[in-house]
C-alpha cells in the first residue's frame, strides 16, 4: 500500500515537473490534445508508472484475499474450539457431580479429595449450563 501511494506521489510530480502545471490541468490539457503528436512530456513515464500501480494494485487485491480467506478459515477453527471447550467443561461437570456422589467412599483418598475440592470450586466461575 506505501509502494502505490509513493508511486502516486511520483507520478503526480513526474507530470508537475514535466509541463509545469498542475495535474488537474495537465489532465484536461491530454484530453484536449490532438492526434497530430501535441508534445506531452513524461507521458511514457506516467504510462510505466500507472502500469506498475495496476500491477501493485492487483497484487494488493490478492493479499487482501488471501488474508480475507485466512480470517475466515481461523474463525471457524476458534468456533470449533469452542464447542470443544463447552463439551469438555459439560463433560468435566458431570465427572464432578458423579465423583461427588460417591465422596464418602473417597475420603480415604485425600489427593482425590483435594481434587474434587478444587473443581467444586473452579467450576462455578465457568459461566457455561450444564
Amino acid at each position: 500500500m506505501a509502494r502505490m501511494v509513493a508511486r502516486m506521489e511520483e507520478l503526480a510530480a513526474l507530470m508537475h515537473k514535466d509541463s509545469g502545471e498542475a495535474p488537474s490541468t495537465l489532465i484536461a490539457g491530454l484530453r484536449e490534445a490532438s492526434n497530430e503528436g501535441d508534445a506531452v512530456k513524461g507521458l511514457p513515464g506516467a504510462t510505466r508508472l500507472l502500469k506498475e500501480m495496476v500491477a501493485d494494485a492487483g497484487a494488493v487485491r490478492d493479499s487482501v484475499a488471501s488474508l480475507f480467506a485466512d480470517y475466515q478459515k481461523a474463525e471457524a477453527e476458534v468456533d470449533v474450539l469452542g464447542d470443544e471447550v463447552e463439551f469438555l467443561v459439560r463433560l468435566l461437570r458431570m465427572t464432578y457431580r458423579a465423583l461427588d456422589h460417591y465422596s464418602p467412599v473417597l475420603q480415604h483418598y485425600r489427593g482425590l479429595k483435594e481434587m474434587l475440592c478444587l473443581l467444586g470450586e473452579e467450576l462455578p466461575m465457568w459461566n457455561y449450563v450444564p
